[in-house]
């Protein structure tokens, strides 16, 4: 019996969706994105250059869209295929755009997290001063846990009190809440508080804290003997 072939038919390309795209207000873009409509432009207009990829595919991802698709990660810590379905893009697409753009941001770091300048620092004293009363404040340290995967090195050493897989990330910020810098002070355990001890906020900042030592303080919260104390 002669054997029945079938044309070979392509499957057609099908497209889902995309909510993202469409006109937010603020409000609603800040709920998903924790940035508003002005701030996700800013991004577009800074990352444009290094972003941007030269190619001529006809569905090939905007600016616009990859910044929204780590935005919308970094805002909800959900998992790529969560992203993905909620946007409508594959989780590999998810992953590639994250990382990508992570790494851009990173590298622009600099530009915008640093220590203040003198002017600046004096502006910020004026400012802790006016609003809480604290003299020769420059800047207050705390620090957090981000969740990690769990490492295939030491995995022990890498989770914190709270029973998860963490990273411990030390920040200051100005009087207006905006980000001075940044640092990771050790695995989870290397911090069990926020500060553990007299030294313990000035941990990766100890070169610059010399040189202020006389005019300012960063303040911090810091439990020793049951009591807050302001660090130098």
């Amino acid at each position: 019996m002669a054997g029945i072939f079938l044309p070979n038919v392509r499957k057609q390309r099908q497209y889902r969706h995309t909510p993202h795209v469409q006109h937010l207000d603020d409000g609603e873009m800040h709920e998903r994105y924790r940035f508003t409509n002005d701030g996700v432009a800013f991004l577009e207009d800074i990352l444009n250059d290094d972003i941007k990829r030269e190619t001529h595919r006809n569905r090939a991802l905007s600016v616009r869209q990859m910044v929204l698709i780590t935005l919308r990660f970094l805002a909800t810590g959900a998992f790529f295929n969560v992203v993905g379905d909620s946007m409508g893009y594959h989780k590999s697409t998810v992953s590639r755009v994250v990382t990508h753009v992570t790494e851009i941001i990173c590298k622009n770091m600099k530009r915008f997290i640093v220590w203040p300048s003198d002017e600046e620092k004096n502006r910020v004293k004026s400012g802790f001063f006016t609003s809480a009363g604290f003299p020769h404040v420059v800047g207050c340290v705390d620090g957090t846990h981000i969740r990690i995967q769990a490492p295939s090195v030491d995995e022990p050493a890498n989770v914190n009190r709270k029973g998860y897989h963490s990273i411990n990330i030390q920040a200051v910020c100005d009087h207006e809440g905006c980000l001075q810098v940044s640092t990771p002070v050790g695995r989870a355990r290397a911090m069990m508080h926020t500060c553990s001890g007299h030294q313990g906020c000035a941990t990766g900042y100890n070169e610059t804290i010399n040189v202020w030592k006389m005019s300012c303080f960063l303040f911090g919260c810091c439990w020793t003997n049951d009591s807050l104390c302001v660090d130098i």
